[in-house]
């Protein structure tokens, strides 16, 4: 049996991603199905999430195994079979791709039907529009990136290796008699 799953984005109402694949294949082949298609850097880590009707998280899978200090109920996605966890129409996920600032794909279960002895699963079936960023805090090879616009237009290569960041001791030239002197 194959499984379609819709992946929407809060971020772009234009987008949206048709993912078929195979009831016997993995979360992680699904994260590699998406990573690729979409162009992202599936060296970055995710999460699927299974959920209710209202989005609200039920199963977390990760992908690779929490350290025991952590007691985290989580389950790897290389052994996450989608058989094991698909279990009703409708079926919904998160699938966060940008942990840092909490960022996911909404995913829901369209259809399910016979496997195509012509496709190789998972394959995009169908979609529409950009996806997202992978990360909101890029900075493109040669380019502005949006951290620096988030640091008020300063270098990134500047402020990153500003030598006072490095050694707190060091004489910036700032004291408490001249700190009026200063914008801060």
């Amino acid at each position: 049996m194959v499984f379609r799953f819709r992946l929407l984005s809060d971020e772009n109402d234009d987008f949206y991603r048709d993912i078929d694949i195979k009831d016997g294949q993995t979360l992680y082949d699904f994260h590699l199905a998406i990573q690729k298609n979409l162009g992202y850097d599936n060296s970055q880590i995710a999460t699927f999430y299974t959920t209710n009707e209202d989005w609200e998280k039920i199963q977390e899978f990760t992908l690779f195994e929490m350290d025991e200090k952590f007691e985290s109920e989580a389950v790897v996605m290389d052994v996450a079979l989608l058989s094991e966890f698909i279990k009703e129409e409708k079926q919904r996920l998160l699938y966060t791709f940008d942990q840092l600032m909490e960022r996911s794909f909404f995913i829901e279960l369209l259809d399910t039907f016979k496997e195509s002895k012509d496709t190789e699963y998972p394959v995009c079936s169908d979609f529409f529009g950009d996806a997202p960023q992978q990360s909101m805090i890029s900075q493109p090879e040669g380019g502005s990136g949006e951290l620096e616009s988030i640091l008020g237009g300063d270098n990134l290569d500047d402020i990153l290796n500003d030598p006072y960041l490095d050694d707190p001791d060091a004489d910036d030239g700032i004291t408490f008699e001249n700190i009026d002197d200063y914008d801060l």
